[in-house]
């Protein structure tokens, strides 16, 4: 079951509590007007709660084999079958009838789900992927977005790939010669092993919110290494610059952010880290050498393509790292003092600790399209002045906490 929230010894007699959402989250939908202008808001709701409670952990463990679980609605697995199955029908019944499709690449078919057999754009993509807010996109509300995507791949023997799909409040269906291997909502990923042969990929997504965001990476398995494996490849070039950029999410339809490699006598060490899924591309236009590239597997549908020889070791480390900004924004509201990200020197020391080097150069966005690297350097002045900044919040937040705390005795001093 989704949604389940389970509570150890509420009182001293009832040793453990569970609140179930009964029909998982639904969205529900609130229209008004105002000066002849529709908005809607979309938001998240529980319809109905299910309390499951018990004297002891021995009951709770018979009551967990013997009851009876209701299938969710809108849950990440909705339709509660087991994979692969045959699907009854597929959209390009209705969007691709001439059964127009492309090798080894997708033709994407771009709908508005309130009229969804009428085709809005199409187009030939090398994977399915879209990234926009509102309307900005073909001038479908995010919302009421939908796309289906579908392409022939031809594999020279069998094997095994990794399905990943990176999506936001939305779900997704893909179909492989016409069996579902996976529909869910939220982040996924599926294995699945192609047999030697040409396979036709099906993908339908469904978007249900104001902002769209989907990647679906077909690729092998990525073997993930650890920090220690990521400081071993470091200390092996001590003379190496390492620079780091990030971004919380890219800018692009395609999900790709493009790193510009500015002139370096030394050679560097490539940090990148996301909080979404990214698709990095690596322009090197001064044939900088790169020791190494390591970046964050928590999203595993991102890719590493570019101008660096095949040689490099490119290292997916199994560790979160997604800063995106050095600056940190703070307010005091009664008694909280709150920032939206951590002081910038935090930041660096952060790195600095993980990977056991310091940081030289600096390049990051919230969200992006190009970052030049670096686009700052980390000096000894460049330390201090973060160092200040960060003795500034120190400061801000002792006199907040003086404000929300007023002591009894020096209150009207």
């Amino acid at each position: 079951m989704d949604n389940v929230i389970i509570w150890k010894s509420p009182t001293p007699r009832v040793r453990s509590l569970s609140i179930i959402a009964k029909y998982g989250h639904k969205m529900v939908q609130r229209s008004y007007r105002k000066k002849e202008q529709t908005s809607t808001l979309r938001e998240d709701a529980i319809g109905a709660i299910e309390i499951e409670y018990v004297l002891d952990d021995e009951s709770y463990k018979n009551h967990i084999k013997t009851r009876v679980l209701t299938p969710t609605r809108n849950s990440r697995n909705p339709t509660q079958k087991r994979f692969p199955y045959k699907a009854k029908t597929t959209w390009g019944r209705y969007l691709n009838p001439k059964d127009s499709i492309p090798k080894n690449s997708f033709k994407a078919f771009y709908i508005n789900t309130n009229n969804p057999k009428k085709v809005i754009a199409s187009e030939t993509v090398k994977q399915a992927s879209v990234n926009y807010v509102s309307s900005r996109f073909h001038k479908i509300k995010s919302e009421d977005f939908g796309a289906y995507w579908v392409g022939k791949f031809t594999y020279e023997k069998e094997m095994t790939m990794h399905f990943i799909i990176s999506q936001g409040w939305s779900k997704t269906r893909i179909i492989v010669d016409g069996m579902v291997i996976y529909e869910g909502e939220h982040k996924g990923n599926v294995d699945f092993t192609f047999k030697k042969g040409t396979h036709k990929i099906e993908v339908e997504y469904i978007n249900n919110w104001h902002t769209t965001d989907f990647l679906l990476s077909i690729k092998a398995k990525i073997k993930q290494y650890s920090i220690e494996d990521a400081k071993k490849l470091i200390h092996q070039y001590p003379k190496a610059k390492m620079m780091y950029a990030g971004a919380y999410e890219s800018k692009n339809k395609d999900q790709t952010i493009t790193l510009q490699l500015a002139k370096s006598k030394d050679p560097i060490l490539l940090v990148l880290g996301s909080a979404r899924s990214i698709n990095w591309i690596i322009k090197n236009p001064h044939n900088v050498k790169i020791a190494g590239i390591i970046y964050n597997a928590n999203n595993r549908g991102g890719d590493i393509k570019g101008e660096f020889p095949e040689k490099t070791k490119v290292l997916a480390v199994k560790a979160h790292f997604s800063y995106y900004t050095l600056k940190s924004s703070c307010s005091c509201h009664g008694m909280t003092f709150h920032c939206e990200n951590q002081a910038g020197l935090k930041t660096i020391t952060n790195l600095e600790y993980l990977f056991g080097k310091k940081v030289f150069g600096w390049s990051a966005k919230y969200s992006a399209a190009t970052l030049l690297v670096p686009s700052q350097l980390i000096t000894s002045t460049r330390r201090t002045k973060l160092a200040e900044e960060e003795a500034l919040l120190t400061k801000q937040q002792t006199t907040c906490n003086k404000k929300s705390h007023p002591d009894f005795e020096r209150i009207f001093e």
